[in-house]
């Protein structure tokens, strides 16, 4: 997936989803070739803020709250599945954190509602690869009773609930999610074939690509994005 310099600037700067800044330790928990480390590392980096980096090897619950302490980490993108794992076994691990972004499969509620008594600030994150990691995100998660959505898009996106014929669905009808803006990726390198089937050209302004995510949404009355699944399945 070809990334570019532009996409990350948009995750990066104006990021109202978080507080980027001085202030703030980012640890990188990820390896480099996934794409979330792409916002601890310039997230960090491009705000002034310090970058703090786990040792080698599968994240515990154990080094995680070393590296935690440690480094006075106040930042974490996490998995889902390794955020579940650690709320279960030692919640206090995030103790000092205060913005956590969870992401990569969807959020559990139960989990983000058992930190909510810390003060932790819960974030569900949502976003393809080729969109430069974040689409939309969800603050306040540990608030939310049931099904948590995915959010808003984020600053400098647009996304777009369509049908088959790529038409715009009711408020709290399903159809798949598509996503315009700086974010998205110029394509698959080497493969023409698969870019031109996924980057597709926008039926709502003129010159503009927007991304077909695959993925199966439906849009609230509050303006926010349910996730419900794939559209092929």
């Amino acid at each position: 997936v070809q990334i570019t310099h532009r996409g990350i600037v948009r995750l990066v700067h104006g990021a109202d989803y978080a507080g980027l800044g001085p202030d703030e330790v980012h640890l990188l928990i990820s390896s480099l070739s996934f794409d979330a480390s792409t916002f601890d590392v310039w997230g960090a980096l491009c705000n002034g803020g310090t970058l703090a980096v786990f040792p080698p090897g599968v994240p515990t619950a154990d080094g995680l709250q070393d590296a935690v302490r440690q480094h006075g980490v106040t930042l974490m993108v996490i998995s889902s599945a390794l955020f579940n794992s650690v709320v279960d076994d030692r919640p206090e691990t995030f103790a000092g954190i205060r913005q956590l972004l969870v992401g990569g499969e969807a959020l559990s509620a139960r989990h983000a509602r058992a930190l909510a008594a810390t003060g932790v600030d819960v974030t569900n994150g949502y976003g393809p690869t080729e969109c430069t990691v974040y689409t939309t995100v969800k603050r306040g998660a540990a608030a939310v009773q049931g099904i948590v959505p995915i959010g808003p898009p984020v600053p400098n996106t647009r996304v777009y609930v369509l049908d088959s014929h790529l038409n715009r669905v009711p408020v709290g009808v399903p159809g798949e999610l598509m996503v315009t803006g700086p974010g998205l990726a110029r394509g698959y390198h080497g493969r023409r074939g698969l870019t031109a089937e996924r980057f597709v050209a926008s039926p709502f302004e003129p010159g503009e690509r927007m991304y077909r995510t695959g993925d199966l949404v439906r849009m609230l009355p509050s303006g926010e994005l349910e996730f419900l699944g794939r559209v092929d399945r």
